[in-house]
């Protein structure tokens, strides 16, 4: 019986970096340092882009932990490809330092870029942001409460303000974010009381704890009664 031939054009294309293989001991790409002036983005999937002052505060506080991926023909800028939103926070970034709340940030200069040895096509391109994009997984509720409380409790010592300023720049997150996982956590300035997860407004209620039930039932329970009378 003879195999059946595959159509061509159905085959994934080669990724970009290869990790499925250990023969090859050389990776085809550089790792080099830019000024900020000498990086562009290229055109997006995303057409809006929001978070970038808290992204901005944590690079300049935590530094760069993951280099951006772009390519760089002959002497000219490098455009990115991946890390666009690393890349506008750290121009933000010379907007935000001295500024209210920012008065003693430093600005991001220069950003880490991993550079392809070619020009990508246009569909690698879009294959590589979708495929950076759709793998990114928000964390649950409860691992950003659980990460809250850690950071929080490693800023004990500070007064209120500067205790939430001081975990905003550790998480990179907003002040209304960090107040808002402060309420869910009802942390006190002492140690952690973590409350039960608070029902979703929207479902109806089941019952109280001995078994009374609620709003929602009792009102079926009375319609029920008028129907039958």
């Amino acid at each position: 019986m003879s195999t059946p031939s595959i159509n061509a054009a159905l085959l994934p294309d080669p990724p970009l970096f290869d990790v499925t293989r250990l023969a090859a001991a050389n990776i085809e790409a550089v790792v080099k340092r830019f000024a900020i002036e000498d990086l562009e983005t290229a055109p997006n999937a995303r057409r809006q882009i929001d978070g970038l002052e808290p992204l901005a505060a944590s690079l300049c506080r935590n530094g760069q932990l993951v280099p951006l991926i772009g390519h760089q023909a002959d002497d000219r800028p490098a455009v990115i490809y991946d890390g666009q939103r690393r890349l506008l926070a750290a121009r933000l970034s010379r907007e935000l330092a001295g500024t209210e709340g920012y008065e003693h940030m430093q600005p991001v200069q220069s950003l880490i870029v991993l550079l392809l040895d070619h020009e990508p096509s246009p569909e690698e391109i879009g294959r590589l942001q979708a495929v950076v994009n759709n793998a990114r997984e928000a964390l649950s509720l409860v691992d950003q409460q659980a990460q809250f409380e850690t950071c929080w409790q490693a800023r004990a010592g500070l007064d209120e303000d500067d205790r939430i300023a001081a975990v905003c720049a550790d998480l990179g997150i907003s002040p209304k974010k960090a107040h808002n996982l402060r309420r869910q956590l009802t942390l006190p300035h002492g140690a952690p009381s973590r409350q039960p997860a608070v029902r979703d407004a929207r479902e109806p209620a089941r019952g109280d704890a001995r078994g009374r039930p609620g709003a929602d039932q009792s009102r079926r329970g009375s319609g029920q009664q008028q129907r039958t009378a």
